[in-house]
C-alpha cells in the first residue's frame, strides 16, 4: 500500500472538531512548528493543506478564536487546545488589577479588557489572578476581531 492512510479517530482526522469533556471545550489543532502550556493563540480555520492549524495571535482586525494550548510542544504535530469553560493558570504579559473584567487581544497580545461590557476583541473572565502573569480565567468561545 502506498501513500499515507488516515486512521479512524486519529488526531489528524478529528481536527478542528470541537467537543465537551468536563464542563470544558477542546479542539484539536495542527501545531506547525512549537507551542507553549497554558499560552493563548490564535485558531485559524485551516492551512493550504486544509488542516484546522492554530498560529500566533494575529494582526488587527483578522477574525479568529482564542485556543489555549493545554501542553507544550517542541515541534510540529497535532495538539488539544482548549476554547471554553474555567482555565486555570492562563500564562500572559504582565497584566494588573484585571480581576472579574475581561482578556482581549490588542496589538497581537493579551491585554486588560473592560469590567462593564465585553467587546469584540475579549475572549476571557479572569476570575481570579494569582500573579501579574498567571491568571484563572473563564474562555468565552467566542470568534474576536483583535484591535
Amino acid at each position: 500500500m502506498s501513500g499515507s492512510q488516515v486512521v479512524p479517530g486519529s488526531e489528524a482526522e478529528s481536527a478542528g472538531m470541537p467537543w465537551w469533556e468536563g464542563g470544558k471545550k477542546f479542539v484539536i489543532l495542527y501545531v506547525p512548528s512549537a507551542c507553549t502550556a497554558l499560552t493563548p493563540y490564535a485558531w485559524s480555520t485551516v492551512d493550504t493543506s486544509q488542516r484546522p492549524i492554530m498560529s500566533a495571535m494575529g494582526a488587527a482586525n483578522t477574525i479568529c478564536r482564542v485556543a489555549v494550548a493545554t501542553k507544550t510542544m517542541a515541534a510540529a504535530g497535532y495538539a488539544k487546545f482548549q476554547l471554553a469553560g474555567i482555565l486555570d493558570d492562563l500564562i500572559t504579559p504582565s497584566i494588573t488589577g484585571v480581576t472579574s473584567q475581561t482578556l482581549s487581544i490588542a496589538s497581537a497580545v493579551v491585554a486588560a479588557g473592560g469590567a462593564a461590557t465585553i467587546t469584540p476583541d475579549d475572549f476571557a473572565i479572569v476570575l481570579e489572578g494569582a500573579t501579574a502573569e498567571v491568571f484563572d480565567v473563564y474562555l468565552l468561545d467566542r470568534e474576536i476581531t483583535p484591535s
